[in-house]
């Protein structure tokens, strides 16, 4: 009856936190209006972690960016392969940067900014910045 009692107990938990993220992943959404927070080209499908849940990441909007697919793949990618490197500032506040080909020193802004700076457009697509212009 314990060990019963015990998975009942980490269903329950685990609905909670299930429910959790999907709260979350709905208020990202809605901060990044369905769009890439790097990019801002494509149609934001994944929600990243800026640190990773395994590594004491925390379900809260201010730490996860809606990224497109290609975006968030090149988190991934080694640094000389470009990858992009996402670090939160607050806020729901994200600084992207790529890592450059065959440079470790050498980074692009790729977009620094949140659609809470839409700069009085109420929440409408950001405009694309060109790498290097921002």
């Amino acid at each position: 009856m314990r060990r019963g009692g015990r998975l009942q107990s980490m269903s329950a938990k685990r609905r909670r936190r299930e429910a959790t993220w999907r709260a979350v992943k709905a208020a990202v959404r809605t901060r990044s209006g369905g769009y890439c927070e790097a990019c801002r080209g494509r149609r934001a499908v994944d929600a990243h972690h800026v640190v990773k849940r395994s590594q004491g990441g925390k379900d809260d909007p201010d730490g996860v960016a809606d990224l497109c697919r290609p975006c968030h793949e090149a988190t991934d990618l080694p640094f000389g392969k470009g990858r992009l490197v996402v670090t939160a500032l607050g806020g729901g506040r994200f600084r992207f940067q790529r890592g450059g080909m065959g440079s470790n020193e050498h980074t692009e802004n790729v977009q620094g900014l949140s659609l809470k700076d839409d700069g009085g457009r109420g929440g409408a697509r950001p405009p694309r910045i060109p790498p290097g212009a921002g």
